[in-house]
């Protein structure tokens, strides 16, 4: 499947299909400004505008009812502002996390805000989730590929 920019209100269908995107995990962020200069006086640089950010999510696809990542989602959010991104690791340890959920939530009219609750290790190394607004954003077009290369062969 393969869609256009639609409004966030019409993404839910890609939502449900991935159950909230539980167990994926984030394979790729791409973050890239539009910022330009504003004004051309030398004394006054003035930049403004807005960023693009492209996540990769690698997804069980639970349609076809396979528990583990077997398709990719890729979400390219136009109109980005406001941007937290927090996925530390705790006393240095490394480790994977997966989405629990991925919502879509009104901010106003025209815009909306993405959030992630995922899991994560806490300083007792003990799992815990953490909810996060990643960004607020203007639009969205979702793509999504195949990835048979992901799926273990049955023993």
């Amino acid at each position: 499947m393969n869609s256009d920019t639609v409004p966030p209100e019409d993404v839910s269908a890609i939502v449900n299909r991935y159950n909230g995107f539980h167990d994926s995990f984030i394979r790729a962020l791409e973050i890239e400004s539009t910022d330009r200069y504003l004004s051309a006086a030398s004394t006054d640089r003035i930049i403004g505008g807005e960023f693009k950010v492209r996540i990769e999510f690698s997804c069980p696809d639970f349609k076809v009812n396979v528990s583990r990542p077997t398709r990719i989602v890729e979400g390219t959010f136009s109109g980005v502002r406001s941007m937290i991104f927090d996925f530390r690791v705790v006393q240095g340890e490394s480790c994977d996390w997966t989405i629990v959920s991925l919502n879509f939530e009104p901010e106003d009219d025209s815009r909306w805000s993405l959030r992630v609750i995922y899991n994560f290790l806490d300083s007792e190394k003990k799992w815990s989730e953490r909810d996060v607004r990643l960004f607020s954003f203007s639009g969205v077009r979702f793509r999504e590929f195949d990835r048979p290369e992901m799926i273990e062969p049955s023993k």
